[in-house]
């Protein structure tokens, strides 16, 4: 019953898979058909479409569908079949659950304009590129093997993208559009997670949240979550990074209730690249600037 509350009526096939029309047949690029959808109640219960334009909207409602089947008392097999991997499967299931109905209070509760961010950074920041690149490298080590390049900047070609701070300081302005905020190891030439040395920030990012409500999300993780808010930095396109000293407690948690707050989840790649501050984008947009710094939370 709780299928067809979501999607409708559903002809099902088998005591675990069903077929109906998808819901989101709006989104669908090509000719909808009658039994386009699934529903699998085997496994951890989901909805799929043979149309991938609605992928997205379906990946939501199979959670939604999952939560109101841990509401309703009906317990389903997890992908995994041990006792402790069904309960951390349904631990996920209520952290999402949670989270979705803390976004609007954290907007509300934590309200944050990108002007208020700007105005209370613990220290000014400076304004030209110079100063921008060079107050960026003070959130690390200066023995730190920092990784600055373009997108794909990796292999043996590329062997001078990995540099200490201290020699990056050598250079007047950043000469690449991209960063990590992860340290690498000594010697190594690949941007790859087996080549991180040490995590030293996390960076918070989202492309569905507004700027202020970005910042209201970064406001409720350094005063409700305590995570120390070293940096933002304005990517010059839509979105803000945010910089936090890498938290010690499990990120897959924090993975999952970042992603139900409207974050990007790719950010929790150990050597994901995030913009650098004091260059113009590469792509016509405007330049990549440090608007909030905070020596006291730098992680070295």
């Amino acid at each position: 019953m709780v299928a067809e509350r979501l999607v409708g009526e559903v002809g099902w096939e088998t005591e675990t898979v069903g077929l109906c029309s998808c819901p989101f047949q709006d989104f669908h690029t090509h000719v909808s058909g009658r039994k386009d959808c699934r529903v699998h109640l085997d496994g951890a219960p989901n909805f799929h479409c043979v149309h991938e334009s609605c992928k997205e909207h379906l990946a939501a409602l199979s959670q939604e569908f999952r939560t109101q089947l841990l509401e309703v008392g009906l317990g389903f097999t997890c992908p995994e079949t041990s006792l402790q991997s069904r309960q951390a499967y349904r631990r996920q299931e209520q952290s999402r659950q949670r989270a979705r109905k803390s976004a609007p209070l954290i907007q509300r509760d934590y309200a944050w304009t990108l002007q208020k961010l700007k105005l209370d950074s613990p220290v000014d920041v400076p304004g030209a590129p110079t100063g921008q690149y060079q107050r960026f490298l003070d959130l690390f080590a200066e023995d730190d093997i920092v990784w600055i390049g373009e997108r794909y900047s990796s292999g043996i070609r590329h062997l001078g993208s990995f540099r200490t701070a201290s020699d990056w300081r050598a250079f007047e302005a950043s000469i690449a559009n991209y960063t990590c905020p992860s340290t690498f190891i000594p010697g190594e030439y690949r941007r790859s997670n087996d080549c991180v040395k040490q995590r030293r920030y996390l960076v918070v990012e989202s492309d569905k949240l507004s700027r202020d409500e970005t910042c209201a999300v970064f406001r409720w993780l350094k005063e409700a979550c305590d995570w120390g808010l070293a940096a933002v930095v304005d990517t010059g396109g839509k979105s803000l990074h945010g910089w936090f000293r890498s938290p010690d407690e499990d990120l897959e948690e924090a993975k999952i209730v970042l992603g139900e707050l409207g974050c990007d989840t790719k950010m929790f790649t150990p050597s994901q690249p995030v913009r650098i501050p004091g260059i113009m984008r590469e792509d016509g947009g405007g330049m990549q600037k440090l608007i909030y710094f905070d020596p006291a939370e730098v992680n070295v």
